[in-house]
Formats: C-alpha cells, structure tokens, sequence
C-alpha cells in the first residue's frame, strides 16, 4: 500500500464548521445526548429486552431549542454544559450538523456529558433513563457567561433558558439572579 494511501485512510473527517459570527438566540440550560432504541421491547417492570436500531440526538432544552432554531435558518447557541468525553463529541458535533454555535463552558471538559437512553416502544409507548452528568453543576454564572460570550461575538437576540427545574443549580435565587444579570447584559433581548 502506497503511503499516500495509508495516510488518506488514517485521516479522520473534518469537524463541521463552527456557524459565523452574528446576532443570535442564545439557549442555555439542559444538555444531553439522546440514545433513541427504536423498536424496543418493552419486558415490563421498565425492562428493554430487545430493540431494533440506535439513534444518538441532541437532547435537553438548550440543544433541541437551538436545533429548532437553526433549522428555521435563526442563528442558535447552545450555552449548555457539554463535557470533552466522547458523549459531548458527539452531541457537538449533531448540533454543528444542523447549524448551531457550540458553547460549552470549559470548566466541563473534565466532566461527563448528560446521556438520556429514550426506548421507543413497538406499541408505540416511550421511556426515558437519565443521567444528569455535567448537568448537575450548571448553574448561574454559566448562562451569565455564555450570554455575555455571545454579546462579544455578535450580539443576542434572546435568551431561552431551558429545564432549570432539573438543573440543582440553576433554581429559585439563582436563576432570579442569573435572569437579573442577563437583563443587565442584553437589557432589549427576549428573555424566555
């Protein structure tokens, strides 16, 4: 085999590209990669026995939210807590997909990435099995940042915070004082 050969095959795809630089919505909250078992079996007692084919997602507010967005051509951030194991490279690299700016705040690199096994049952019927992960420690400061990270790339046009119930962080006082901080940053953006 020629080397040319050898080190065309060992090259790995390029990354998508990271979306311009412009004003966007900016959705931070809930992250996680979704592993959809289509045409699972449903064993009672919340048992999977079988399933027929697995689908990853982008899953949680902050991914979804953006996704629908940039597939409505509006430019989306997903501020969200997406770690640097292999979970968090899969779940950027399906929001890159479809057209969604990255921002994942750097301390999670370390972490692990929230992962939601969804059975879609032959009937018809759905699950859902989660592990929070990085989500666990979200709070506050990482929506503040991420919405003023956005305001220094383009500007913001709203700010979507998604799932703070099931954020431990992001609840009560502190998410009144994330919302507050936000006000402050963007003070004519939508914050939802």
């Amino acid at each position: 085999e020629a080397p040319a050969e050898r080190e065309a095959e060992e090259t790995p795809p390029p990354k998508p590209e990271e979306p311009p630089l412009k004003p966007a919505v900016v959705c931070c909250g809930l992250a996680c990669l979704d592993l959809e078992l289509g045409g699972a079996s449903d064993g009672g007692r919340e048992a999977i026995n079988g399933f027929e084919a697995a689908t990853s997602r982008a899953g949680g507010s902050a991914a979804q939210a953006a996704s629908a967005l940039a597939d409505h051509g509006v430019a989306a951030v997903a501020a969200a807590p997406i770690a640097g194991d292999a979970q968090g490279d899969e779940l950027a690299r399906l929001l890159l997909d479809r057209g969604v700016r990255v921002d994942a705040p750097p301390r999670f690199d370390a972490a692990r990435t929230g992962l939601a096994v969804v059975p879609v049952f032959s009937d018809g019927g759905r699950g859902c099995y989660f592990g929070a992960g990085a989500n666990a420690d979200f709070g506050g400061e990482d929506v503040v940042e991420g919405v003023a990270r956005q305001v220094a790339r383009g500007g913001v046009l709203a700010v979507h915070v998604g799932y703070p119930h099931l954020l431990p962080r992001l609840r009560g006082v502190g998410l009144r004082a994330a919302l507050a901080r936000v006000r402050e940053l963007v003070p004519n953006a939508l914050i939802s």
